[in-house]
């Protein structure tokens, strides 16, 4: 009943996607400034 009440709730699956991809965003800002300071 969980997913059932996902699909009723579409700001619970925005929060579900939001939140990975925000993470992956600033693991990829952080890689890119790591990277920059390795090709200095």
């Amino acid at each position: 009943m969980h997913t059932y009440r996902l699909m009723i709730n579409p700001y619970a699956f925005v929060l579900l996607f939001s939140f990975p991809l925000y993470r992956l965003i600033r693991v990829r800002n952080r890689l890119k400034k790591e990277l920059n300071i390795f090709s200095d």
